[in-house]
């Protein structure tokens, strides 16, 4: 059964923690449940494999074949500028002079969706634009014409005041082994949405009701790991780089991605900032280099193009040759002007 879902779904299967003991703890590739601050927990298959399964299972709706840049699928890949200071031209008058001024109708309540993919798992947020206002707030996921939702929260009058609601991760596996034959009874593509129902107060202290949805957007999953000087990981990772840390970004849609150990650079859509420390020391090196290979499948919509991106950065001599690192990955999103930000400890 487990077998025939993964195949549908296009979801890799899970690596098992309870491997053989004579190898290194593999990284968790593909984001399963992994919290805010975390040890990396082990994981396999390819994600070349799985978004190929994406691929063939219709997902290309999401974005997956092409790369989209910028805050929404229509907004460019460029940094937002800071708005320039405005310059007033002054004149006396000849008389006293009352100038009258008209203040802009205040904007109904709303609420800001993000709703993105990294690997078969799906991550959200709600931000409410007016909370003072807003009367109650419901939020759920749906595939297609279903009619049970696949997750569903209310707000609490604590998450109104604060104003969001966070989704840190959330797995359609279950679901789907439950509603397997609404599932295969569907047509088309489905692929699950994100739903908000936002209740509040208009002016006149009427009670309104509107809908948000959102499709999820992919999104880059980034893995830091060690590769030991003394184990080939090349089985693994198709590639391996000894006695360095590396950072990985597989089956990319982007063409181009920037990664920095400069804590004060400004990070783009898409870049990644990595940091590295034993015992409170990071990591310093000049010595750090991208390398990226790519592979071109064909595809009903022609032929499809993925780059894997490696920022490798060699262990300093006088850096621990062994220890128990502090990892933090911030990467800006591609899709969505905010950042994504991971902190976990490895034992290398």
């Amino acid at each position: 059964m487990r077998k025939r879902v993964h195949e549908i779904m296009g979801l890799p299967p899970e690596f098992h923690e309870d491997g053989a003991p004579e190898y290194t703890p593999l990284p968790d590739e593909f984001n399963r449940f992994s919290p805010a601050s975390a040890e990396e927990v082990g994981a396999s298959s390819r994600l070349r494999k799985m978004m190929l399964l994406l691929a063939a299972a219709g997902l290309s709706v999401l974005g997956f074949l092409s790369p989209v840049k910028g805050k929404t699928a229509e907004a460019a890949q460029e940094p937002i500028p800071a708005a320039a200071a405005p310059a007033f031209a002054t004149a006396t008058p000849s008389k006293t002079a009352i100038i009258a001024s008209t203040p802009a109708p205040e904007q109904e309540p709303d609420a800001e969706v993000m709703f993105y993919v990294t690997s078969s798992v799906f991550h959200g947020q709600v931000r409410l634009t007016s909370p003072e206002r807003t009367v109650a707030v419901r939020v759920q996921i749906r595939f297609g014409s279903i009619p049970d939702p696949a997750l569903t929260y209310v707000f609490t009058p604590e998450d109104i005041a604060a104003g969001e609601y966070i989704l840190e991760s959330f797995d359609y596996s279950e679901f789907y082994l439950s509603h397997q034959e609404a599932f295969e009874a569907e047509t088309g593509n489905i692929v699950p949405c994100l739903e908000v129902t936002l209740t509040y107060r208009d002016e006149q202290g009427q009670e309104q009701t509107l809908i948000r949805r959102e499709n999820p957007q992919p999104e880059d999953w980034v893995n830091l790991s060690y590769d030991a000087p003394d184990e080939d990981m090349s089985w693994f990772f198709d590639s391996s780089y000894p006695d360095c840390f590396v950072a990985r970004v597989y089956d990319s849609a982007q063409e181009a991605i920037s990664f920095t150990m400069d804590p004060a650079q400004e990070l783009r859509y898409g870049d990644v900032f990595v940091s590295i420390s034993v015992d409170g020391r990071v990591l310093v090196t000049e010595e750090a280099y991208l390398e990226v290979s790519e592979q071109t499948y064909t595809s009903e919509g022609g032929p499809l193009t993925l780059r894997t991106f490696m920022y490798v950065i060699p262990r300093p001599a006088d850096f621990p040759e062994h220890g128990r690192a502090h990892f933090t990955v911030i990467q800006h999103l591609v899709h969505y002007d905010t950042t994504l930000s991971r902190q976990w400890d490895y034992t290398y």
